[in-house]
């Protein structure tokens, strides 16, 4: 019923999205990531269950804009309710038009940049590819967090990486600091994570480390 009611759900977000109406660079998922924006509901005779996805696009305008800084497109918050597993949960993500083995040195190199960028903030995100059929589901690649390489070889299409992962309690940062940061596209409370403590990314502030890595 759960694996039904997710694929339903981001099949259907997919399934309207052309990809000759986005050819810049990561414009196709950042739509994608904008129509998943909503209510998943799981209803039966004795139980009723829901998962909130609060969806954000990171701004990339402007001069120290939040992408340039954080190495995110998008972000995603997590809640739910009534299913075995009831918490609130975020993660960062980086969208690319092509699949990843298709990009050129210069866009390998910066994507690399960009997942150091944002392991820097959590250990938990992503890398999302399109999908090879028109209308269908983006692929995911699971973020690295232990330095050796930017992200996992494997690919996992979103419905399934949903379920397995976000549902079964294997991503996604619960750290209640960042979670409300990312509610905000310009990602201005966004902190660095360094050793079990959290820092202010503005260097011209006086940096007194608190708890709150993790």
């Amino acid at each position: 019923m759960i694996f039904r009611a997710v694929h339903d759900y981001v099949a259907t977000a997919a399934s309207r999205l052309r990809r000759d109406g986005y050819r810049q660079e990561n414009g196709y998922l950042k739509a994608f990531i904008g129509r998943l924006d909503g209510l998943i509901t799981f209803d039966d005779d004795e139980t009723s269950a829901f998962i909130d996805l609060k969806c954000t696009n990171v701004d990339d305008q402007g001069r120290g804009a939040a992408e340039g800084r954080t190495g995110a497109d998008f972000a995603i918050i997590y809640e739910a309710s009534g299913l075995a597993s009831t918490e609130t949960k975020a993660l960062l993500g980086q969208g690319k038009n092509y699949a990843l083995e298709d990009l050129n040195r210069a866009e390998t190199i910066r994507l690399g940049e960009q997942c150091e960028k944002m392991v820097s903030f959590t250990d938990h995100y992503l890398v999302l590819e399109p999908p090879v059929q028109e209308g269908g589901i983006p692929d995911v690649r699971i973020g690295k967090a232990d330095g050796s390489i930017p992200f996992d070889q494997e690919r996992i299409s979103f419905d399934r990486y949903f379920v397995d992962y976000l549902i079964a309690c294997f991503h996604g940062d619960r750290r209640g600091g960042f979670i409300n940061a990312v509610h905000h596209s310009n990602m201005a409370k966004l902190v660095v994570k360094a050793e079990g403590f959290d820092y202010e990314p503005n260097p011209g502030r006086n940096r007194t480390p608190r708890p709150g890595g993790g």
